[in-house]
């Protein structure tokens, strides 16, 4: 396995703020290749530009230091064949669901997505993970522990665990419900709250219903049990 890194994730879940904390922390140059598609080829990464921007970061490319490559794949099914490092960024279903509905609901000019699609797609790569005992960063026990910080910064040979904190993507508009308000002080963003602004709503009760696993998922992979909330 060589030391660039393939990362899955879904929309809303944290992805953008997760890399780009790892380029800040990584302490050598990097190359982030962003959205790329299925047939993405890894082993020509310029053949496929400019369909995918590439952007770099901690460093100029110099032909003394191979910098490492990072490739982001979101809303793509995962694919176990990577000789890279794979990593998944995974966010507890109920907060994500309500940065999900309200992403779509008040954002009009940005991209929205299908529902049903991206809740399966969501569903489908945590059994992947699962199933293949695959890496996989939990954004809402990310956003708030400096320990466990630490420990994925370890695990993924950073230098540092604590540059980046702050910083709010301009990527997909930046925070569903707080836009780049919180731009510099990022981590007063009350991102494991979402859930209390949609839980009385329709469309959330809906989803919830329509896909109960995530209330299964929920409880099993990171700790958080809202399911008695709905018949408040």
């Amino acid at each position: 396995m060589n030391s660039d890194i393939v990362i899955y994730g879904i929309s809303r879940c944290g992805n953008h703020i997760v890399i780009y904390w790892i380029l800040e922390n990584l302490g050598k140059s990097a190359i982030f290749y962003n959205d790329v598609s299925l047939e993405f080829d890894v082993n020509k990464p310029d053949a496929n530009l400019p369909e995918v921007k590439k952007a770099r970061y901690n460093g100029v490319y110099s032909s003394d230091v191979k910098p490492i490559n990072i490739y982001s794949y979101e809303n793509k099914p995962i694919n176990t064949q990577h000789n890279e490092r794979i990593l998944s960024i995974f966010r507890d279903p109920y907060n994500w669901v309500a940065s999900l509905l309200q992403h779509n609901e008040v954002r009009p000019k940005h991209k929205k997505w299908p529902i049903n699609w991206i809740i399966e797609h969501y569903i489908q790569n945590f059994k992947t993970i699962c199933r293949e005992s695959l890496a996989w960063i939990n954004y809402s026990t990310w956003v708030i522990s400096p320990k466990y910080r630490k420990d994925i910064a370890t695990e993924l040979n950073l230098k540092t665990y604590n540059k980046g904190l702050d910083f709010v993507p301009y990527k997909g508009g930046g925070s569903s419900f707080d836009k780049r308000n919180f731009d510099g002080q990022g981590q007063k963003m009350k991102v494991n709250d979402r859930w209390k602004e949609w839980i009385k709503k329709p469309p959330y009760i809906f989803i919830f219903n329509k896909f109960p696993i995530l209330h299964e998922i929920s409880k099993k992979y990171f700790g958080i049990n809202l399911k008695d909330r709905f018949n408040e």
